[in-house]
This record gives structure tokens, sequence and C-alpha cells, in this order.
């Protein structure tokens, strides 16, 4: 099993190093649209994802991401699934 909290990190660093987002003080309702978080940050998050911990997404679940809380339950869900 992967773990979810050192995923978690990387997307928190990735977020802030790119779009100036700090993951933490983000309640699970914010819109990752109004953040400027659009499809290419999503699609370079997977990419960083599935090359560093070897995780695999569909891209249908990834469209389906729109606030903090999607892209978190994502996340967890990958973790008890690798």
């Amino acid at each position: 099993m992967k773990s979810y909290d050192s995923i978690r990190r990387d997307v928190a660093a990735f977020l802030a190093a790119n779009y100036a987002i700090e993951l933490d003080s983000l309640g699970p309702e914010t819109k990752l649209e109004d953040l400027g978080f659009d499809s290419l940050g999503m699609f370079s998050v997977v990419t960083l994802l599935e090359n560093k911990h070897a995780l695999k997404f569909e891209s249908s679940m990834m469209l389906r991401v729109r606030t903090v809380g999607d892209l978190l339950d994502i996340l967890r869900a990958q973790c008890s699934a690798a």
C-alpha cells in the first residue's frame, strides 16, 4: 500500500511550487479552478504521481475532480487500492 501522507506531500509541494497554492490552508470544498488549477495542472499531477509512485489513474476519474476534497478522496482511494 502506498503512503497517503507521502503522496499528499508530493501533491502539496507541486501545488505550492507551480501554483502558489498551500494545500493545508484550503478546505475540502475549495474549487481548484478558482485557484487557477486547470486540466493541464491535473495532468501534470497525475504524471508526477504515476511516475514517482507507480499509481494509475483513469482519465474519466480525474476529469471529475473539481475541489480539493475530490482530489484528496481520489488520492486516498488510490493508496488503498495500490
